[in-house]
């Protein structure tokens, strides 16, 4: 006859404690000591315990069909300038309002919590997030190559984005290696022939270096004959952008940003749409003419989020030894552009 599987109450009678103690102890609640619950982990490995995946999903449809608990709690951590930096920043605020909302529909709150204090150590953040009862962490795009002070292994963690380096973390993003073939794909659809990227290292860095995997992908599918000039600049300048132009008969651009791009081109004489096309990845002001690539930031939220709870549901915890990425395709927004036929007659109606 099989033994009978070990249940929280096992765990407990070992370790001599309550069978809610080493059930709080094994979600990592902040109000159970440290040690006491390496310790009950410790048991709850040596005795061969699993949860039971249909009581979690009991547990998890409770906590949704109740008020959120001030013991469920996910920490949003940033570490832009100032504790509400984050605020005046579109891209992030939208996707903490994204987070949250995905965070409430499960049943737990989400805290801005701010660590970019160069003072901060790991321990004393720690500290701060067991005061507020946070058991996971959704973390914020960081700026290249930033360290937080965490330490990984009290928490359940994932990332928005690729731009956290270090640790690697679960995460979700952008398929940023898609946007370019899709750019290339739309603006061939409207007419354009002879389309370029251009894009910094920096640029290709913050996405993990996938603007250059893109180009990769759109090179090994594009018609025979046909190139596919990339202008690869850290900092372009407008005589490098009309050579450049001139060289390869541009009459498309693909970029990572647009500003300077719009900028370089308008004191050339060139404006889009009228006398050439744009899409830009990374850039998305409504004010700038051409087209995007649009991120899909609640997606992109919803899946950090659930990330993080499938985490905490299997009572893991610390950064992962085989880190899973969450792609989500990017949205086209034709913005202004237009046909390349019907832009050039505007470009010559123009005064």
């Amino acid at each position: 006859m099989p033994s009978k599987a070990p249940t929280l109450q096992t765990i407990a009678d070992r370790a001599g404690v309550s069978k809610n103690t080493v059930s709080c102890a094994l979600r990592a609640d902040p109000r159970i000591p440290k040690k006491t619950q390496e310790r009950i982990r410790q048991i709850a490995n040596e005795v061969g315990y699993r949860p039971n995946p249909m009581v979690a999903a009991l547990m998890q449809s409770l906590r949704q069909a109740h008020p959120v608990a001030k013991s469920a709690n996910l920490g949003f951590v940033h570490c832009l300038d100032g504790p509400d930096e984050w605020r005046s920043r579109s891209y992030y605020l939208q996707l903490f309002q994204e987070a949250e909302a995905r965070a409430n529909e499960q049943g737990y709150n989400l805290t801005p919590i701010w660590a970019g204090d160069p003072e901060m150590t790991p321990e004393r953040f720690t500290g701060v997030l067991r005061s507020r009862g946070v058991l996971g962490l959704v973390i914020g795009p960081v700026s290249t190559y930033k360290r937080l002070p965490v330490e990984w292994q009290h928490f359940a963690s994932a990332a928005l984005g690729v731009s956290l380096k270090e640790p690697l973390l679960h995460r979700a993003a952008t398929f940023f290696a898609h946007t370019i073939p899709r750019a290339w794909s739309e603006l061939r659809t409207l007419g354009y022939r002879h389309i370029g990227v251009i894009f910094s290292s920096r640029d290709n860095l913050r996405v993990d270096y996938a603007l250059e995997a893109g180009c990769a992908i759109q090179r090994s599918q594009l018609p025979k004959g046909e190139i596919l000039p990339i202008l690869r600049r850290e900092s372009l300048t407008q005589e490098e952008l009309n050579d450049w132009l001139l060289e390869n008969q541009v009459d498309a651009i693909i970029s990572a940003y647009a500003h300077h791009i719009v900028s370089l081109l308008e004191n050339s004489g060139r404006r889009v749409p009228e006398d050439i096309g744009l899409v830009a990845l990374l850039s998305e002001w409504e004010e700038l003419p051409g087209a995007f690539i649009r991120r899909d930031w609640a997606a992109i939220g919803s899946a950090t989020v659930d990330l993080v709870i499938g985490q905490l549901l299997r009572n893991e915890r610390g950064i992962p030894k085989k880190p899973k990425t969450v792609l989500i395709e990017g949205e086209w927004d034709p913005g202004n552009l237009v046909p390349l036929e019907t832009a050039s007659s505007q470009g010559n109606s123009a005064p």
